[in-house]
C-alpha cells in the first residue's frame, strides 16, 4: 500500500469501497446493517472516507446518509467479480455481524486482499477471529470508532493486521468451499 502523507492513511470500509484513486484517501468498506455503520460514519474525524456497496431492505436510509455526511460515498451493487479490488482498495473492513454466525465469507474475502477487520461476532472454531487477525467488538459504534481510529494512527498495525488477515485466509485455500460444507453437515 502506498501512502501519501498530504492525504494520510487509507481506512478501509466494509465491502463498500470504490478503487484507490491517484492520490490515496482514508477509506473503510461498512458491511452488514446499515444503522451502526452510519452512526460511525456520522461520530468519525473528518478525512476518514466511508464507502458502502451493495443493496438492500435500507438502501435508501443509506442514499440519505451519503447525501448528507460528505466522507461517505454509496455505490450500490458491485459485481462479485470486482469485490476484490474493493477489498484491497480500502484499509479496513467494518462488518457489524448483528447475528450468531462462523466467520463470513465476505470477513475471508477482505482478510485474504490484507484488509484489516473490525468485526462484532468472534465467529467459532475453525472461523474464530484471533487478535493480530481481526478486532471484535460489541456492536457499539464508538467502540468500532476507537478501532478504526487506531487502526488509522498505527500504520504498523494496520500493515501487522493486513499480513496476518492474509495468513488467516489462506489456511482455507481452495478448501475453503467443502469447510463450509462440512460445517453444515
Amino acid at each position: 500500500r502506498q501512502r501519501d502523507p498530504a492525504h494520510g492513511r487509507i481506512v478501509r470500509v466494509e465491502r463498500h469501497a470504490r478503487p484507490r484513486p491517484p492520490q490515496p484517501v482514508h477509506r473503510m468498506i461498512l458491511q452488514g446493517p446499515d444503522a451502526p455503520r452510519l452512526e460511525v460514519a456520522r461520530q468519525a474525524p473528518p478525512g476518514i472516507k466511508f464507502i458502502i456497496v451493495g443493496t438492500g431492505e435500507e438502501e435508501q436510509l443509506v442514499r440519505q446518509a451519503a447525501e448528507e455526511l460528505p466522507d461517505l460515498d454509496f455505490l450500490g451493487n458491485i459485481p462479485n467479480r470486482e469485490l476484490a479490488r474493493y477489498y484491497a482498495a480500502a484499509d479496513v473492513l467494518v462488518y457489524p455481524a448483528l447475528y450468531d454466525e462462523d466467520l463470513s465469507l465476505v470477513l475471508l474475502e477482505a482478510l485474504a486482499c490484507g484488509t484489516p477487520v473490525i468485526n462484532t461476532n468472534p465467529g467459532s472454531g475453525i472461523y474464530k477471529l484471533t487478535d493480530g487477525v481481526a478486532f471484535v467488538v460489541k456492536p457499539d459504534p464508538q467502540q468500532i470508532l476507537e478501532k478504526i481510529t487506531l487502526l488509522y494512527n498505527n500504520p504498523l498495525l494496520q500493515e501487522r493486521m493486513s499480513f496476518a488477515g492474509v495468513q488467516f485466509a489462506h489456511q482455507f485455500g481452495p478448501d475453503l468451499a467443502k469447510h463450509i460444507a462440512d460445517v453444515y453437515q
